[in-house]
């Protein structure tokens, strides 16, 4: 189990982390550890020195560098806890096998080399944005700490890991971490550590089974017995204990409930007593793991596992990997997509990593219409067997590079889908959008359309529409079709058109709303267009609950009120991803939106799986237009100001030609 924390003041977390382990007294000189790319830049090596600690958490590091905070604030780090299982704790340090001490301690480094990879970031500065964006920096400063008891002085084999509030980007510069992925994060990389932690102790020829809360891969060394484990687990008691007071249970619950619970520590703890407690508390419950410790030893020196034993006495590579897979609990499909290599071609091992990352994908293409990476790699590693992260991110790297799993859309860099859901959601997509044909009347009259669009161009100090931005502003405004596509390259002028048909749309007392997939692009289209500005994820989340049905039917009026017959119109829609689009529309017909507006350019795409609904959709009979001729080439009018509606007040302001 990990939980995560913020650390409080430098000085008086460097003595905490630094004074706390009791039984294992023993091994202090490896009881704490600098770790990561950005503790080796910094040459923070072996043993954590506590003013060094401090100072790191201070925010000055050892180059000279100092990390100012906000308001002159700066937050020393993150406490990552890495909790090794009641039973895991029980064998190490009442039967005295070490080996799980150094198993825990892999498995945490393990687990913290992935997330430096994958989760740690930091803000800087976009110059052609202008403003600061997410990066990953791919290095961490951390210091660990093992630890041994709870506050109850019961056995508990923990490692704190506090990563210190600094890491360096590509800019050379030491920056603050940025911590929304790695709290986002937090269940991926409890998974990965059951799984890294469960290959080391079965390797050490222990057996494992599914603890009773079995979340993120939870895991209980097989032989010890439940009334041990809670024989051992009076403050786990106490925790659940003051939730059950008042019905609660969430993470942050939890931790509050902890640390209400929470005992002071012994200022000079006797080691030699609460040693001497445990073993009189074993003898009265009759738990002795000697014996379980010497068979795992016998089967550690034969190199056997239990996985070892699933296959023994079975020739073929291809029977070995069923036998696996079924002791896993999958059961392997014929002509699976997602395991497209003949019966034989993968060693079992891998495949049952391949038939682990299948199970998942399955599962959660059931429950949503994308998952992420995240949420993948979790649910695979939660198939438990002879698998560990690395074998499971080289599975779906794999994956994706044949496209049997496409991204969603650029824009959702960690949205997948497979290809059966693809497909599936590519024909979704085209059926809501073809429900909304002749469903809506016309936002506004045919006659004199041409003429107000005209004046509406110069009220706001564009040049005269042309021929295409006419004729797209007039299909949009008196058609009877809820969707309509509007094709057209860079400079064209796609956006500008539709400024007057917001206007227009405004007079005949329509709600008017701009979105696109990207903040800054939304601002710039909402201020084109003088209508309030969203993303479009941001739009969505604000529907979520009409979306998926759990909204009150007070919240479902007040979401009608706000869209029917609205104009929604969405720049840069080619760059929206499949399921995504699919919800914007369900989304609009589900709330009678007036008129849902796409414009993008099939054309300028970074990946082609991201296009394919826009593109699709211009392949069927539905409301589009094409505009193409490129005012970049032409020079500009000189635009006059012009008072103009926003979503704010009526001001006076030049609007872009």
């Amino acid at each position: 189990m990990i939980t995560l924390g913020s650390v409080g003041s430098a000085s008086s977390a460097a003595e905490y982390y630094s004074a706390d382990n009791y039984y294992t007294a023993d091994q202090t000189q490896d009881a704490s550890a600098w770790l990561g790319k950005g503790a080796d830049a910094l040459g923070l090596t072996g043993k954590v020195e506590e003013a060094a600690f401090a100072a790191v958490l201070e925010g000055k590091l050892p180059d000279g560098s100092v990390i100012a905070g906000k308001d002159g604030v700066h937050r020393p780090g993150v406490d990552l806890t890495f909790s090794a299982s009641k039973s895991v704790s029980l064998v190490a340090m009442l039967g005295g096998d070490k080996r799980l001490v150094e198993a825990l301690k892999d498995s945490v480094t393990a687990t913290l080399r992935w997330a430096e990879k994958n989760v740690i970031e930091a803000r800087v500065w976009d110059a052609a944005l202008g403003r600061q964006v997410p990066e990953r920096t791919g290095n961490l400063v951390a210091a660990t700490f093992l630890h041994d008891v709870n506050r109850n002085g019961e056995p508990q084999l923990h490692i704190h890991a506090v990563i210190a509030n600094a890491t360096k980007a590509s800019d050379g510069k030491w920056h603050a971490v940025r911590n929304d992925e790695l709290y986002r994060a937090q269940h991926v990389l409890s998974a990965v550590h059951n799984a890294e932690l469960r290959s080391r102790v079965e390797a050490l020829g222990y057996e494992t089974v599914p603890a009773r809360n079995a979340i993120d891969g939870a895991f209980e060394i097989k032989g010890v017995t439940r009334e041990a484990v809670e024989a051992f687990s009076t403050r786990r008691a106490e925790i659940l204990a003051e939730l059950a007071k008042e019905d609660r249970g969430s993470a942050r619950e939890r931790e509050l409930a902890a640390l209400s619970t929470r005992r002071g520590k012994e200022l000079e703890p006797d080691a030699a007593r609460q040693v001497a407690a445990w073993k009189e508390t074993a003898r009265a419950i009759g738990f002795d793991p000697a014996r379980l410790i010497e068979h795992a030893v016998a089967r550690a020196a034969g190199e056997q596992t239990v996985w070892s034993r699933v296959v023994d006495g079975i020739r073929g590579i291809g029977e070995r990997g069923m036998a696996i897979a079924g002791a896993m609990g999958l059961t392997p499909r014929d002509h699976d997509p997602l395991v497209p290599e003949r019966l034989g071609r993968l060693d079992p091992r891998a495949f049952a990593a391949a038939q682990a990352v299948a199970s998942a994908a399955r599962e959660l293409g059931e429950r949503e219409a994308a998952f992420s990476r995240s949420d993948l790699i979790r649910t695979a590693l939660e198939r438990r067997g002879p698998i560990t992260i690395d074998m499971i991110e080289a599975r779906i790297d794999l994956l994706q590079e044949r496209g049997l799993l496409v991204g969603s859309g650029p824009a959702d860099r960690d949205r997948m889908l497979t290809t059966e859901q693809a497909l599936a959601m590519e024909t979704k997509v085209i059926a809501l959008a073809q429900a909304g044909k002749d469903s809506v009347p016309p936002i506004a009259d045919k006659d004199g359309i041409v003429a107000r669009l005209q004046e509406q161009a110069r009220a706001i100090g564009l040049r005269r529409l042309n021929a295409g931005q006419e004729q797209a502003g007039v299909a949009i405004l008196t058609s009877k079709d809820r969707v309509h596509l509007v094709q057209g390259g860079a400079g064209v002028g796609k956006s500008a058109a539709l400024a007057p048909v917001a206007a227009i749309a405004r007079e005949e007392g329509r709600q008017v709303v701009a979105l696109s997939h990207v903040g800054r692009i939304a601002r710039e289209f909402g201020e084109k267009t003088a209508s309030p500005a969203l993303t479009v994820d941001a739009f969505l989340a604000r529907y979520a609950r009409v979306l998926d049905g759990s909204a009150s039917a007070e919240k479902v009026a007040a979401a009608r009120a706000e869209l029917s017959g609205a104009l929604v119109m969405v720049d840069e829609a080619s760059q929206i991803g499949t399921d995504r689009l699919a919800r914007l529309i369900a989304l609009a017909n589900r709330m009678d939106v007036g008129k849902l507006v796409l414009t993008g350019d099939i054309k300028q795409l970074p990946a082609i799986e991201a296009g394919k609904p826009f593109a699709q959709l211009q392949q069927q009979d539905l409301g589009q237009s094409q505009i193409t001729v490129n005012l970049r080439a032409r020079r500009p009018r000189r635009c006059m100001p012009s008072t103009v509606r926003s979503n704010r007040a009526m001001s006076p302001r030049p609007l872009p030609c």
